[in-house]
């Protein structure tokens, strides 16, 4: 059999076609992304605080019914009187929480190991979105504080009686608070939540949650009595967990302000001035361009020649470094990057 040429190009098109068609092409699709990322936590906490940690709670509501019966000129009313009072004594365990102290982390309720001051953690594989992160210790107890509140209501009607005035009633509310007496307590309170916050993380990312010891503690209405939260979370952002780490020909280093003896001043790195506030995290600094391998890092006080502290840090590498209370000044914490 013979094939004109339009016939053989019409062929040859359709077996292109038909084997293109039995290619193995992948089925899978869209990789979505894994909603993790890489999550390190740094104690970088300072402070003695007293704190509230709620204990227990016990509801009471009573019911109060009187009658009687008046004349008043030619008229007979019924009084009917009605108090509802509700009682909710609330008790609190006060303890002294030394901030500055280890505590175990818990993040989802799931302990992730014990952290001293200045320690961190390593990268930890964590959901993204928003983590309950919780600070577990072993404080000692001060007191023990019943506040009760109280809400009271109370229904008076009237009934006139045989002259068809109808009824008239009176309805009163009355709420309150009692700050009741504080009762000594000695030992300490095991395994005690003694901060906590919500904190949110983003998709596929590599952050360090510094662990702040604020200079704010937050109350109750209490009157203050109840006292709760010395640790302030700052979350410093590295990098995408799928982008390489960055490489540079010297090396990039980061400063986290977490001394409160700081709070106001600015710090000397090497021979350049430094301005970071208290609780704040700097971005990435590319250091000049040197023949050595390694950078000497001195941190003194702005105007001062005395140095406080010192560290090393390598050519090529990530750094964050940290800065903490002493017990008379400040020292600083290095911490690599990936």
């Amino acid at each position: 059999m013979k094939f004109t040429a339009p016939l053989l190009v019409l062929i040859l098109a359709l077996i292109a076609i038909s084997t293109w068609s039995c290619v193995d092409v992948p089925s899978s699709g869209f990789t979505p992304p894994n909603y993790r990322s890489g999550v390190r936590f740094n104690h970088a906490g300072r402070g003695i605080d007293t704190v509230a940690i709620f204990r227990s709670v016990d509801t009471t509501t009573t019911q109060t019914t009187s009658s009687s019966q008046v004349i008043a000129g030619t008229d007979t009313i019924d009084i009917r009187d009605t108090l509802v009072v509700t009682r909710v004594r609330n008790i609190y365990n006060r303890v002294r929480m030394n901030f500055g102290g280890s505590f175990t982390l818990l993040v989802d309720n799931a302990s992730k190991g014990s952290l001293a001051l200045g320690q961190g953690t390593s990268y930890l594989n964590i959901a993204s979105g928003t983590r309950r992160i919780k600070l577990q210790a072993n404080p000692a107890l001060i007191d023990s504080v019943p506040i009760l509140k109280f809400d009271s209501v109370r229904v008076t009607v009237w009934d006139t009686v045989g002259t068809g005035r109808g009824t008239k009633r009176r309805d009163t509310t009355m709420t309150g608070t009692v700050d009741t007496i504080r009762i000594a307590k000695t030992g300490t309170l095991a395994n005690a939540i003694v901060d906590s916050a919500d904190l949110s993380i983003g998709t596929q990312t590599k952050v360090t949650v510094f662990l702040i010891g604020d200079t704010t503690s937050t109350f109750s209405t209490a009157g203050g009595a109840l006292r709760y939260g010395w640790i302030k979370y700052v979350i410093g952002t590295e990098r995408a967990t799928y982008e390489a780490a960055v490489v540079v020909d010297t090396a990039l280093v980061r400063l986290a302000n977490a001394s409160t003896a700081l709070a106001r001043d600015t710090v000397g790195v090497g021979s350049n001035t430094l301005r970071f506030t208290f609780s704040t995290v700097t971005r990435y600094v590319k250091l000049p361009a040197s023949a050595d391998s390694t950078y000497l890092l001195t941190f003194s006080k702005s105007g001062s020649a005395a140095i406080l502290d010192s560290t090393l840090v390598s050519k090529a590498k990530r750094y964050t470094i940290v800065v903490i209370d002493s017990a008379s000044t400040y020292v600083v914490r290095k911490y690599n990057d990936d």
